[in-house]
């Protein structure tokens, strides 16, 4: 059966595999890592006929140089997404055919910060803990991106019933972010002031600056449970904002916790770019999260339409 087969000519700033992530191994102090940008690694796996869970390359800020070794295609998608076809700008999140030798790169652009490559049945990387997610921090999963390295498909090339192409909004300037209460909130307006993304971000976590938050309380915590999308408040009253590949447990006040369904905003953040919290119930919280699995539910099946694929 013919698989892709892409060669690495440079790897970007950080370029990692990724899928949905290392379930069920928290309480052995074991990160989730996964995706930052869900949304945008499903849409690729999507645009191919793949399961969500596939795994696919997750492209930072650009730079990302490879070669098509073997005809067949690859799925692009997220909101990062500025990918050039041997000199030429590809249009949209797509399904896109290589042909052996064409040379696909992608460029750092102001629409975000990440991009996704799906390749058939996603990408040939061993599992570790039930999942091919890499964690840069404790080296689980396969190692970073390099220039020499061949990526390899799971599966044959499948069959494409038409051309098309989904158009990739770029995040607003000011970017709103649904959060519910945390367990050491304390009722502060500065809570939901702007704050603004600072560079020392990385997939840990988001360091905010604003108006410092300060809270009443002055005891030090014992160590608790995180997650991702967890909001801590350090001593100097500048939040962080936990990702994928943050701690399982920390000391921090943790005042906020970001929806599930807005977590794949924050994948997409640049350094500057302003956030506002916008608090919600439990309620509306569970809601737009049941309407965006809706959602999903309904693009996958509108793909599959285009898309026969070669394996089971």
């Amino acid at each position: 059966m013919n698989r892709m087969h892409l060669n690495i000519l440079k790897p970007g700033l950080l370029t990692l595999v990724q899928d949905l992530g290392r379930q069920g191994f928290r309480q052995h102090g074991v990160s989730q890592s996964g995706a930052l940008d869900l949304q945008g690694h499903r849409l690729a796996n999507f645009l191919l006929g793949n399961v969500p869970q596939a795994a696919t390359l997750e492209i930072t800020l650009g730079g990302l140089q490879l070669e098509a070794a073997s005809e067949g295609w690859v799925g692009l998608a997220g909101s990062g997404l500025h990918a050039v076809l041997n000199g030429q700008r590809v249009q949209g999140q797509r399904a896109l055919h290589l042909k052996t030798g064409d040379c696909l790169e992608f460029k750092p652009t102001p629409s975000g910060a990440r991009a996704y490559l799906a390749l058939p049945g996603g990408l040939d990387v061993p599992e570790v803990l039930g999942s091919r997610s890499t964690h840069l921090r404790s080296g689980v999963g396969p190692p970073r991106i390099q220039a020499g390295m061949v990526i390899k498909a799971l599966g044959p090339n499948p069959i494409m019933k038409g051309r098309f192409f989904l158009s990739a909004e770029p995040l607003p300037a000011l970017l709103k972010v649904q959060v519910i209460r945390g367990p050491e909130w304390e009722d502060h307006p500065a809570v939901h002031e702007v704050f603004q993304v600072t560079a020392q971000s990385d997939r840990m976590g988001l360091r905010l600056e604003g108006p410092p938050i300060r809270l009443q309380r002055t005891a030090e915590m014992y160590s608790v449970a995180v997650l991702p999308g967890t909001v801590q408040l350090p001593s100097g009253g500048q939040p962080i904002v936990l990702l994928s590949d943050a701690q399982t447990t920390g000391g921090y006040p943790r005042i906020l916790q970001v929806i599930q369904a807005d977590l794949w905003k924050l994948g997409q953040v640049l350094p500057g770019q302003h956030i506002q919290f916008q608090e919600v119930s439990i309620q509306e919280a569970t809601r737009a999260l049941r309407e965006q699995h809706q959602n999903n539910l309904r693009l996958q099946k509108l793909l599959s339409r285009y898309i026969e694929p070669s394996w089971t």
